[in-house]
């Protein structure tokens, strides 16, 4: 090919290779070897345009070397900016990594380096050691995401149980889920069989948990909120929260399953940590760890789980709340008409978001034209004009992105907010606006891994955000014959390559593959059924609500690489 065509012919072609095909290219032979050597600073520029990594081929190096280290669209502190430092500060890792002919000045492969794979933010680059196959496999991950690849649905199904809120810990295997009729339940992963459980005359119906880094968070009728921690974490066996331990009720329930789920010990199993009696009646919660942030009208607390003391309390005053969120450095409390942001270090208010603010970038998405399981969406320079009403507002885990979702399936996404809070830019230039043209009804939002999803009646649309403020999206339709008596998404979670949610069984779509892993269960004992409490009374408001289908926890599995993907690498 190499003898035959045109350079300018053979660089075109490899315009549209992805970093990982384009690496695997050199190693072929040695014209190869030195047609890369000769071009390289062509090749990669085009690959750092295909990736999207820089917007306009009349970019200099120069300047998106610059724009990439002074937060010109990416802020100090960046994954990409943590990697160009970190590069910097170690020499002989930068030694090792550049070819010999850039040792002197940065060049396009460089700046592709720079940015960590679309997949893992904040995990090692393209051009890194990783494999050949790795890299394809994280490409083709990418894709799947999209809605260009393979997607496959997985059932949860815990026995009897109509699930309202779940908490996924990939790591652990587990699945923690609440009951609509009470109680909690912890699956293992993906085999459905319960590990542990807390009855329901103990754990009221349609309770909320939270969970991270090992504690789970759930609140009783009365307020208080009770922290349980994975026994598999605890280095004594007396070990509690040294401010506020448990009380004699969650000591009696921990003993009493123990007792039962014991062949499982200490898979999936909690024990008491700590019981939070909270100085005023909350309404909103919510875990990050170490922080537990529960707030009402007026007041935000602030709870170090690791140790159950109330740390900060915050004066907010507004009208109503809807969501709260919080890291190490700010408190988010959403409320219909605005998003208000706090300084921890301060108290303060630092930043408003108006449900009525408007922004530069505004993106309709088309709803999907397919009844597929998994589809991209096109995404066009357009907006809704439309006044919105917040209902819930997510920050990234390294504290840098906020999302916030309205009611009329809106989604507006800011890129370092921090940067409005010190008046380096405003709210218009520094937000993006996506309107969801599908009439339909948004029950749930989930921010992690640089995704954003939004769980509605229909379905989950799927969001990934460039550094420019460009979007792409994609839509799962898991249910069919939706309608207005529905059972509406309740709970949903991602993780880097899965996302949980619940899901209505009677309305599954039939026509989904449902991808199982038999193994999984091969390594733990035979099942326990559950027994329900047999004195269990629900509530008068609980059996008016009449017959609830069975809800049981679906997954999107985005892992699996096409047919025939590992014969061809």
């Amino acid at each position: 090919m190499l003898h035959v065509l045109p350079t300018e012919v053979t660089l075109n072609v490899l315009s549209h290779l992805p970093i990982p095909s384009l690496l695997s290219l050199p190693v072929l032979s040695r014209q190869w070897l030195d047609f890369f050597t000769t071009n390289q600073s062509e090749i990669f520029h085009n690959a750092a345009l295909l990736h999207e990594y820089i917007k306009s081929e009349k970019l200099s190096l120069e300047d998106a070397l610059s724009m990439n280290s002074t937060g010109r669209p990416w802020a100090a502190g960046s994954t990409a900016c943590q990697v160009v430092q970190s590069r910097r500060k170690n020499r002989k890792h930068t030694r090792q990594a550049r070819s010999k002919s850039t040792k002197s000045t940065p060049s396009w492969k460089d700046f592709c380096k720079s940015h960590p794979s679309p997949i893992w933010p904040g995990q090692e680059p393209y051009l890194s050691d990783h494999s050949h196959c790795e890299g394809h496999r994280s490409f083709q991950l990418h894709k799947n995401w999209e809605g260009k690849g393979r997607a496959v649905a997985r059932v949860l199904s815990p026995p009897g149980s109509n699930v309202h809120r779940i908490k996924v810990d990939e790591k652990a295997g587990i699945c923690i889920a609440t009951n609509m009729f009470g109680g909690i339940s912890v699956i293992h992963l993906f085999s459905s069989t319960i590990l542990w459980c807390l009855p329901q005359s103990y754990v009221h119906p349609f309770a909320h948990c939270e969970y991270d880094n090992g504690y789970l968070v759930f609140d009783r009728m009365s307020g208080e909120k009770e922290v349980w921690r994975l026994a598999s974490d605890f280095s004594t066996e007396g070990e509690v929260a040294t401010h506020s331990p448990p009380d004699g009720e969650q000591m009696d329930a921990s003993a009493y399953a123990a007792t039962v789920y014991h062949q499982y010990a200490p898979r999936g199993q909690f024990r008491p940590w700590a019981l939070l009696a909270l100085p005023a009646f909350t309404t909103m919660y919510r875990f990050a760890y170490p922080t537990l942030i529960c707030a009402n009208s007026r007041r935000a607390f602030l709870y170090d789980v690791r140790m159950g003391s109330l740390v900060q309390t915050i004066h907010i005053h507004i009208q109503s709340i809807c969501y709260v969120d919080a890291n190490e450095t700010h408190a988010f409390v959403c409320e219909p008409d605005a998003v208000h942001v706090f300084s921890r270090e301060s108290g303060n208010e630092v930043l408003e978001i108006p449900a009525d603010a408007t922004v530069r970038c505004n993106l309709l998405v088309e709803g999907p034209i397919s009844d597929k399981f998994i589809t991209p969406l096109s995404v066009s320079p357009k907006g809704d004009k439309s006044r919105p009403r917040f209902i819930a507002a997510h920050v990234s885990r390294d504290g840098r992105d906020l999302v916030v979702l309205s009611h009329k399936r809106r989604v507006v996404f800011i890129r370092d907010f921090k940067r409005i809070c010190r008046g380096e830019i405003n709210l218009e230039r520094g937000g993006l606006s996506l309107s969801i043209r599908s009439q339909d009804v948004c029950c749930y939002l989930g921010f992690e891994h640089g995704r954003v999803c939004v769980a509605t009646m229909q379905g989950l649309y799927i969001f990934t955000f460039g550094p420019d403020l460009s979007a792409k999206a994609a839509f799962v339709r898991p249910s069919k014959n939706v309608s207005a008596d529905s059972h509406q998404i309740s709970c949903m979670q991602l993780t880097d390559r899965h996302i949980y949610f619940t899901w209505e069984d009677a309305r599954r779509r039939q026509d989904i593959p449902l991808f199982e892993d038999a193994e999984n269960a091969r390594e733990l004992p035979p099942p326990i059924t559950p027994t329900l409490d047999r004195e269990f009374q629900a509530p008068l408001w609980l059996e008016r609500l009449g017959p609830i289908e069975k809800v049981s926890v679906g997954c999107v599995d985005f892992t699996l690489m096409p047919e025939g993907y590992a014969r061809e690498i």
